[in-house]
């Protein structure tokens, strides 16, 4: 699928379709993805809340409906990680099309503001339907919300590529 705005001028001699570039977009969900592990392994560590893998095993008991107990730790590990990344390809591929919409212009407001909708689509909004995703709303969960799109919005936007020459 291809998605393509108005033919803008490069330079004087040739112009290019700007089209949203996905491979940067897959890119860029992934390491906004890793920036978040990052950021919530830090907040966990000063916060001084549990085990490093206390949040992937929270990840997979919603997964799991809450039934971890009795399941290989590495397992319950490996299906939240990979939950996780597939999530953050999904919501680097949607926060390019908004940033392909919005233009190249304020792109890190963009990225941060995109975080802050996940962060209230997760919590609030599914939080209503799933309540253990409601007791975990916290300030450390915005943040990584708001790292993730602030990652992910710039590199996307460094590895964005201009395509086909018109």
């Amino acid at each position: 699928m291809t998605i393509a705005t108005t033919v803008r001028p490069v330079s004087h001699s040739r112009q290019v379709k700007r089209t949203i570039d996905w491979g940067a977009s897959g890119f860029a969900g992934l390491a906004g993805g890793l920036a978040f592990m990052a950021i919530e392994t830090m907040a966990a560590a000063f916060a001084g809340r549990g085990a490093l893998w206390q949040t992937p095993r929270e990840i997979a008991a919603i997964l799991f409906g809450g039934l971890i107990n009795g399941r290989p730790i590495g397992t319950v590990i490996a299906v939240a990680i990979c939950f996780h990344l597939m999530l953050s390809l999904l919501y680097g591929r949607a926060l390019a099309y908004v940033l392909f919409k919005r233009g190249n212009k304020h792109w890190l407001q963009v990225g941060i503001l995109f975080g802050l909708s996940l962060y209230i689509l997760n919590y609030y909004i599914l939080g209503a339907f799933i309540p253990r995703i409601a007791a975990a709303r916290s300030t450390a969960w915005l943040f990584c919300h708001l790292g993730f799109g602030a990652v992910a919005a710039g590199v996307y936007k460094r590895f964005e590529r201009l395509s086909e020459e018109v």
